[in-house]
């Protein structure tokens, strides 16, 4: 059997409701970088069917943690989210020991990012969360 192999999910829709925090480590200084890693990843969001919600931005000593609270009809687990962070551009090191984390089913707590010298950013959370829902609305347009 090829192709998706049954996995239907994949392309239909359906009334599943699933709410999802991604978390995001960039170790960029430059928030324009990061801002622009993430609008060329919109395809992400797209193939998952995440709609965006809530944002923050934090900027942290090596860079930013990017907090996203979406929605998405699709059913997606811890597995899934760990995938999605990766794919979207989370620190490559961060990336592979939740991977490792999430593989075990064991840790309760698996997508932790240090938060004591976080500083948010109001406005490039309220900028990006617009951003990135523009973005989306637009790649859905046929």
């Amino acid at each position: 059997m090829g192709g998706l192999g049954g996995d239907k999910n994949i392309i239909t829709h359906n009334s599943i409701n699933t709410k999802v925090e991604i978390k995001l480590d960039f170790d960029i200084k430059d928030y324009e970088t990061v801002k622009s890693i993430l609008s060329n990843r919109v395809f992400v969001f797209k193939m998952f069917r995440i709609k965006p919600y809530g944002c923050i931005v934090a900027k942290t000593p090596h860079g930013y943690h990017i907090y996203i609270k979406a929605h998405s009809d699709m059913k997606l687990d811890d597995k899934d989210i760990c995938v999605i962070q990766i794919l979207l551009g989370d620190d490559f090191k961060r990336g592979v020991f939740n991977w490792l984390r999430v593989r075990k089913e064991k840790f309760k707590e698996w997508n932790v990012l240090f938060t004591h010298k976080e500083k948010i950013e109001i406005e490039k959370s309220r900028e990006l969360l617009s951003h990135l829902q523009r973005l989306i609305i637009a790649s859905e347009e046929p």
